[in-house]
């Protein structure tokens, strides 16, 4: 007797959780992950009191931006190739960006988005591995969408973008979360697939981190320049005499 055919599984975004504030949407999904919720969920909300960024750097949320956590169960993917999640995801959002603003999007490792060189948005994705396969990722994606410079916080007004300030007019919030879903979902399953050099492909073409300085900003001393992504997406700095060091988060590092 044949086995059924187990159902497809649920696209990204196939259910969108709606929330007119939150303190962060990544923790409300990995509160909806805890209780079992599908593969696919998206959280979005239309302010975030307490969002997070890279090394849980409080990242301003007012009303007018997109500020979504994704809920993924990818399947076959290996631990060692977890880095590639927050690249195939910021990959996904830079080129989503572009082909519904129309703003030329290109990023800054590990997760920065970046319209005329400042920033406009990024990504935080948290992974949990078991048995040497990511069996889960939170994936936070804020991006200043039709946000007024004029509400973020002083010191962030000289470094951000907004799409609405670049193109001149208002962007589409809920088509560019669909077609960033429909992107993450496309890149996930790329990664599922063992296609990661796809990935890799996409964003060496966006990656404005390629030939910058770095140095060590505590513990090591050393400085150096970046030589682009290996194929586990950590960044390759080549150091006095040659030397290559990988760099597997930007904790501890500041890239000039």
């Amino acid at each position: 007797m044949s086995r059924p055919t187990p159902p497809p599984r649920p696209r990204i975004g196939g259910r969108i959780v709606r929330l007119a504030t939150t303190p962060s949407t990544s923790d409300v999904a990995k509160q909806l992950l805890r209780s079992g919720e599908p593969h696919g969920t998206v959280v979005v909300a239309a302010e975030q009191t307490r969002g997070r960024g890279q090394r849980a750097r409080r990242w301003a949320s007012p009303p007018g931006g997109l500020w979504a956590s994704l809920l993924a169960r990818p399947t076959g993917v290996p631990a060692t190739r977890a880095g590639l999640v927050g690249l195939a995801v910021a990959v996904a959002a830079a080129q989503a960006t572009t082909a519904v603003s129309g703003v030329p999007v290109m990023l800054k490792w590990p997760n920065d988005l970046l319209a005329s060189r400042r920033k406009v948005g990024g990504v935080l994705v948290e992974t949990a591995v078991a048995g040497g396969r990511v069996t889960w990722a939170v994936i936070g994606i804020g991006i200043n969408v039709n946000v007024s410079l004029d509400d973020l916080p002083h010191p962030l007004r000289l470094t951000a973008a907004s799409l609405r300030e670049e193109v001149g007019k208002p962007v589409s919030l809920s088509a560019l979360l669909r077609e960033i879903c429909a992107r993450v979902d496309q890149n996930l399953r790329l990664l599922e697939a063992g296609e990661g050099g796809k990935i890799l492909s996409a964003w060496r073409a966006l990656d404005t981190t390629v030939g910058r300085s770095v140095r060590a900003s505590r513990g090591q001393r050393w400085h150096g320049t970046t030589a682009g992504v290996d194929s586990l997406g950590r960044l390759l700095v080549r150091i006095a005499g040659g030397r290559i060091v990988k760099l597997t988060t930007s904790s501890g590092v500041v890239i000039e």
